[in-house]
């Protein structure tokens, strides 16, 4: 038997707590009776307390789990956003070295000749890195440095006169990221012509060969 230290009430062996106080049950070697009545808890009582006591361990134990899963699922997260980054800064970078060969330089002063001879000015537009920037020399011996913009609205004011642009003696060297374009230019317009020495800078930009300078020299009229 078990009794409550506080009310002396006696309880059955299954009993964990006196049932008029609360108070954790002791174990005692002495049958009490008269004023004390010994209560006797049937099995199926402790049963259902046993039943209770598991559910509240079982309720218990899956929140803590969902907490673990949370914290785990959050910290991974964090670890895949973080792998991301990475790849986005190096995509909004120019690939300026990726495929730059002497056939792609090649195929680009083809079609910067065809779209001057054609005329097209957005083929020739199209030629032009935005980070350009090139010297345009006169036959009195001025030089005037321009950026991309100024290049372009200088050349579109010339390519309605343009009636023939032709490339003679190519040659093309790499290094690093950056080809050589020299060539000798003939270049002829409505009432202009003349002959120089072109030098051309070209670097790879998303897989499209582009002109990043651009220099006549030794210009002399036919």
């Amino acid at each position: 038997m078990k009794r409550c230290p506080n009310c002396q009430q006696s309880y059955s062996d299954e009993l964990v707590f006196c049932l008029n106080d609360g108070t954790v049950l002791e174990n005692s070697a002495v049958s009490y009776s008269g004023d004390t009545p010994t209560v006797i808890v049937p099995l199926k009582v402790s049963e259902k307390s046993n039943k209770s006591l598991f559910a509240v361990i079982g309720v218990m134990a899956l929140a803590i789990i969902g907490l673990v899963a949370v914290v785990f699922f959050l910290i991974k997260s964090g670890g895949n956003i973080e792998e991301t980054k990475t790849p986005n800064v190096a995509q909004n970078q120019p690939n300026e070295k990726s495929s730059l060969t002497k056939e792609a330089v090649q195929e680009l002063i083809n079609r910067w000749e065809k779209a001057q001879d054609t005329p097209n000015f957005d083929d020739y537009k199209a030629c032009y890195a935005t980070a350009f920037s090139g010297i345009k020399r006169t036959k009195t011996g001025s030089e005037n440095e321009m950026n991309y913009a100024e290049w372009l609205k200088d050349r579109e004011k010339m390519a309605k006169n343009i009636i023939d642009v032709r490339v003679e003696n190519l040659n093309i060297s790499i290094e690093g990221d950056t080809a050589t374009a020299q060539f000798t230019q003939h270049w002829k317009s409505a009432n202009y012509q003349d002959t120089g020495q072109k030098t051309m800078r070209i670097k790879m930009f998303d897989g499209a060969a582009k002109i990043v300078y651009e220099d006549l020299k030794f210009v002399y009229s036919n």
